[in-house]
């Protein structure tokens, strides 16, 4: 069974690909979706790319990592990271800490990042190939009650019942092998909270404060308005999670309007998309504390333009990262951390630093979803979500934007390694773990979390994918690489 999944995941050669894929008109961030020339890395030893890295097994539920580490605020060259349980203890010279004696250290040669925080997502919708968009569009209105999107969605409707369960473990396996650790947009569900942390379901932080709206504001009546509101104002909802103004007209940019007729414009409320704001629009975000997060690929895909990110920035508001999904979004946040770069590189002559990216993908993105008390950022009380990533010395932040998904050299939540390459799997304790292969690179991913069949929890990603396979679904592979 491995071998076939390993082709699998390996995805297609240059050109192959799902078609138009590359050839859409989206931020140009990742053309060559479909190879990875770095990640069968020759023999060049003098590469330090190439160091694969070591473990000294200790404690497995004490970790010692050294590499560089981006906190994301610093850089700190030659650091450790010491994680006991699931959180994060020291960082910086660890060698002194209590714990840090007989833990198992983990030799990253790579640099050491807090998990990507995906800020909006539809996760069950991720095992889906890219639509082909026969135009593009004027608002969500104008796509989704087209023929062509209906016609399109159609697997997912009618297979939704049966198997949301198993479109959702794609979505987060797929979020994992990207470098994800936190993603927004998972259904409610309890078969699905088991990998990824889920930002809507904080049973695992021990609190429950965001609400999320997909549908948009009009499904709001005046009542329910009310309610949020005072949620929002008392503490009780901290996130407000809810689409506005996707599109680009005039019916899209009203709905801004609408958001604060009902008086829910406040500093707990998270804008996705607001790709039809203009200047007025932002500085109303900027003075309520309001966030934004951004979809760049998925915007340019259906409408060919994106939110004005410089403008809202200019306006105080802070922005995140997320996909959106696989129909018409990126495949992982590498993907859509390029696809911003090269947005931003193409139309407002590169106002946003790598820095800025890796922040919006980190810590800026656990802010906005008001996890930061938790996660984001490597410190020490905060819970130990990290992702390595090879390489990296010369410039850190830039090594995390251009990163190759051959090159996500291990993935940690709650500091158990859940993802990674092979030899450095052999620091985690998970029970479960299992070969795959990504763009040539021999990893361990643990998706099974027990012999239980309650809640799917014993399902490997061999059976997920044959469960979506077997159901008459065409599953877009894992690994879709980068150069």
């Amino acid at each position: 069974m491995i071998p076939a999944l390993a082709l699998f995941f390996a995805g297609c050669p240059r050109g192959a690909g799902p078609p138009d894929y590359e050839g859409r008109p989206d931020a140009g961030g990742d053309a060559d979706v479909d190879s990875d020339s770095d990640s069968d890395a020759d023999t060049d030893t003098g590469d330090p790319c190439l160091d694969p890295g070591s473990v000294t097994l200790g404690a497995p539920d004490r970790l010692l990592l050294r590499g560089t580490v981006v906190t994301p605020d610093e850089v700190l060259p030659d650091s450790e990271v010491l994680v006991l349980g699931n959180e994060i203890s020291c960082v910086g010279d660890c060698s002194g800490s209590p714990g840090a004696d007989g833990a198992t250290v983990i030799d990253t040669a790579g640099t050491i990042f807090p998990g990507l925080v995906d800020a909006h997502d539809h996760v069950e919708y991720d095992w889906m190939v890219p639509w082909e968009t026969p135009r593009l569009y004027v608002n969500h209105d104008d796509w989704q009650g087209s023929a062509e999107y209906g016609e399109y969605i159609d697997p997912h409707r009618i297979h939704q019942d049966a198997l949301e369960c198993e479109m959702t473990k794609w979505g987060e396996i797929r979020a994992l092998v990207g470098g994800t650790t936190t993603m927004q947009g998972a259904p409610q569900r309890r078969c699905i909270h088991w990998l990824v942390r889920n930002a809507e379901h904080y049973a695992d932080l021990g609190v429950d404060r965001m609400r999320t709206n997909t549908l948009g504001i009009d499904t709001v009546d005046d009542a329910d308005a009310a309610t949020i509101r005072s949620q929002m104002d008392s503490g009780e909802v901290t996130a407000y999670v809810i689409h506005v103004a996707e599109g680009l007209d005039e019916s899209a940019r009203s709905e801004f309007d609408e958001l604060v007729r009902k008086n829910l414009l406040a500093a707990a409320t998270v804008v996705i998309h607001g790709t039809a704001f203009g200047d007025s629009e932002w500085a109303r975000v900027g003075d309520a504390g309001a966030k934004l997060v951004w979809s760049p690929r998925s915007n340019l895909v259906l409408y060919g333009d994106t939110t004005d990110v410089p403008a809202a920035r200019a306006a105080g508001v802070l922005v995140a990262l997320g996909p959106d999904w696989t129909p018409s979004g990126s495949p992982s946040m590498p993907h859509e951390m390029r696809a911003a770069d090269a947005h931003d590189d193409e139309a407002w002559g590169d106002v946003l630093s790598a820095e800025d990216l890796v922040r919006m993908a980190t810590s800026d993105g656990a802010r906005v979803l008001a996890l930061d008390e938790w996660i984001g950022r490597i410190e020490p009380g905060l819970r130990a979500d990290l992702t390595v990533v090879a390489c990296g010395q010369d410039d850190p932040y830039r090594a995390l934007v251009e990163a190759s998904l051959g090159r996500i050299r291990m993935v940690l939540i709650d500091g158990v390694p859940l993802y990674g390459d092979a030899p450095l799997m052999a620091a985690s304790p998970a029970p479960f773990c299992e070969p795959i292969e990504i763009c040539t690179v021999p990893k361990l991913v643990c998706v099974k979390a027990s012999e239980a069949p309650a809640d799917l929890f014993d399902q490997t990603v061999g059976d997920v994918l044959s469960n979506l396979e077997g159901g008459g679904l065409s599953v877009w592979p894992l690994a879709q690489c980068l150069e």
